[in-house]
């Protein structure tokens, strides 16, 4: 039951991105081994959202609006200059 909806952009905050949210869904099926043998499944599925467009605002991709709304991280990696900037403010040693 995939629905059209218009959201805010989750790293500008305006509301203009268009997406297709699934809500999460709850499967039960039953199998069965032979004549006294059944088994319940139940599967869980969970939300999604396909975005259609980018954000004319700030720019992000569509790929990163979906992959920030699908997991609630932003995918961006620190240089390796921040990453011994980080070191070396905790104390640790940078030269092995």
């Amino acid at each position: 039951m995939p629905e059209n909806m218009k959201i805010d952009c989750p790293f500008c905050g305006k509301n203009n991105v268009d997406v297709i949210y699934t809500p999460s869904m709850r499967i039960e099926s039953r199998q069965s081994f032979g004549r006294s043998h059944t088994k319940s499944v139940v599967r869980h599925s969970k939300e999604k959202y396909e975005v259609r467009n980018d954000c004319p605002d700030c720019g992000a991709s569509a790929k990163k609006i979906q992959n920030y709304l699908n997991t609630g991280e932003d995918f961006k990696k620190p240089s390796r200059k921040e990453i011994l900037e980080r070191m070396r403010s905790a104390g640790l040693a940078t030269r092995i």
